[in-house]
């Protein structure tokens, strides 16, 4: 004898229905697991916290300096004013470049005061901006060592490097310096290009007022080492 097909039918849907879960079973189901991971949010975090603690340890300190005098927060003020000012240099000669060049390629007439007023420019902004660099420690260095060296190592080569190197080279060529252009102005020297630029002991004498910011510089950068190595407790 065969089942009625209807009866089979809701028979069988009866215990689909048995097996799978009903919809307030499924909502209490998902409210605990929203729960449950409320309740681990905090601990989830913590490896994230423990990370950037570590990434906080592994950073490196910040790089060290020199401490400041009286003295040499006074003498690089006024060195970093010279610099600061002499710096306009630069787009005077870029205008007198340009001028030169249009004058040369588009009307053919170049002139030599320009020509020698270009170098003379440049020298004086070079010769200015030797003491800034020092000052602000910006000069180029080409010890790749000196980087990889602690803070009262670098001093002691700076402080050697100075009494050794840098003085007697500042004092023999201030020696020559100011007789250099004192002759340029008692014999009236000038260009010897027809048109040039007359005064060349003007010129020259910024090779002088070079020497002495940057030995201006010097003594600041000095007094900082010394104070460092000496003074200053370990």
């Amino acid at each position: 004898m065969q089942a009625h097909p209807i009866k089979a039918e809701s028979a069988n849907t009866d215990a689909l229905s048995g097996a799978l879960p009903s919809q307030s079973e499924r909502l209490r189901h998902e409210r605990g697991l929203d729960a449950s991971s409320q309740h681990l949010s905090p601990s989830s975090s913590e490896p994230n916290d423990a990370f950037s603690n570590l990434s906080a340890e592994a950073s490196p300190p910040p790089p060290q300096e020199l401490p400041h005098t009286r003295l040499s927060r006074l003498l690089d003020t006024f060195v970093r004013r010279i610099g600061e000012a002499s710096a306009w240099i630069w787009p005077v000669l870029m205008l007198v470049i340009m001028t030169n060049v249009v004058m040369r390629y588009f009307f053919g007439e170049g002139r030599i005061e320009f020509e020698e007023l270009q170098w003379h420019l440049y020298a004086i902004g070079f010769l200015t901006a030797l003491s800034y660099c020092y000052q602000s420690d910006d000069h180029v260095r080409v010890d790749v060592i000196h980087e990889r060296l602690s803070l009262r190592s670098r001093s002691w080569i700076e402080f050697l490097g100075i009494l050794l190197l840098l003085i007697p080279f500042l004092t023999l060529l201030t020696y020559y310096a100011f007789p250099y252009v004192y002759g340029a102005w008692l014999s009236g020297e000038r260009s010897l290009s027809p048109g040039g630029l007359p005064y060349r002991w003007a010129i020259k004498a910024a090779l002088p007022i070079g020497l002495l910011l940057l030995s201006i510089a010097t003594a600041s950068r000095f007094s900082r080492v010394f104070v460092y190595l000496f003074l200053k407790p370990r």
